[in-house]
């Protein structure tokens, strides 16, 4: 799958799904075809996807194609309307985006941190990154092996290293944040640090990593308009909207909201 290097102004499309392959026990990965259109972005910006009879919700974009006619995501059925869409093979939905803003630095060695569903955004900026000619070490971690599944080998068409940590099967035992304490990796071989997962894992997260100006989080708040006009996803203690701002900040700008 080629590499997108420009973004467009967000717009609303109808998209078709045509696959849906189950990555893990927790994942699964929904691909979509734009209906006579095109979408263009750059990590981590998402979409608001509108299922039918249903709300419509953020989703990270976790693939693209190089001419913005197909995009993939990462959905973990959580909730009615994500149960539905893992439901919805070869039925049309509605889509908002591009959204956020992007952010890609210059920079030669990346280290990814997933955690769970957190992959989504870290895909695509592995995809990113990769078509650069980048080098790229990824640490995915889980509660256990079942719950990383396929995604290993879809995260390995892009990243030099990949270290899996769950409880059981996993190369490192124990959380993400273990294999940076343990000494699996070391954030000072890399010029970024990019992290995404649950709040809690980046609260652990930040307490470990000593360069906050060359971290970036993807964070994850309420999101209900998506275009920085409701107010919902604020970032409290800063002035920064997620839907418009985000969703990836460096740590030195929400360090306080973080480590709090």
């Amino acid at each position: 799958m080629n590499i997108t290097y420009q973004y467009s102004r967000p717009g609303y499309h109808t998209g078709y799904i045509d696959g849906i392959d189950k990555l893990s026990s927790t994942l699964y990965m929904i691909r979509i075809r734009l209906i006579n259109d095109r979408i263009y972005s750059l990590p981590p910006q998402f979409v608001m996807i509108w299922v039918p009879g249903y709300e419509a919700i953020p989703m990270s974009i976790a693939e693209q194609s190089g001419d913005g006619s197909r995009i993939n995501i990462i959905v973990k059925p959580v909730g009615e309307t994500t149960r539905a869409l893992v439901q919805m093979d070869n039925e049309y939905i509605g889509l908002i985006g591009p959204l956020g803003t992007p952010l890609t630095p210059r920079t030669d060695k990346i280290l990814l941190i997933a955690g769970g569903s957190g992959i989504a955004p870290l895909i695509r900026y592995a995809q990113y990154y990769a078509s650069l000619g980048k080098k790229l070490t990824l640490v995915l971690g889980a509660w256990s092996y079942r719950e990383i599944g396929e995604t290993l080998r879809l995260t390995k068409k892009y990243v030099d290293k990949v270290i899996t940590a769950c409880m059981d099967k996993c190369e490192a035992h124990g959380l993400v944040t273990d294999v940076l304490s343990k000494g699996y990796v070391d954030e000072n071989e890399y010029d970024y640090v990019i992290a995404a997962g649950p709040e809690a894992m980046l609260k652990n997260l930040a307490k470990l990593i000593k360069r906050p100006n060359k971290t970036i989080f993807i964070m994850e708040r309420h999101v209900k308009c998506g275009l920085g006009l409701c107010g919902s996803c604020i970032i409290r203690g800063t002035s920064k909207l997620l839907c418009y701002h985000g969703p990836g900040f460096l740590l030195s700008e929400v360090e306080k909201v973080i480590r709090n």
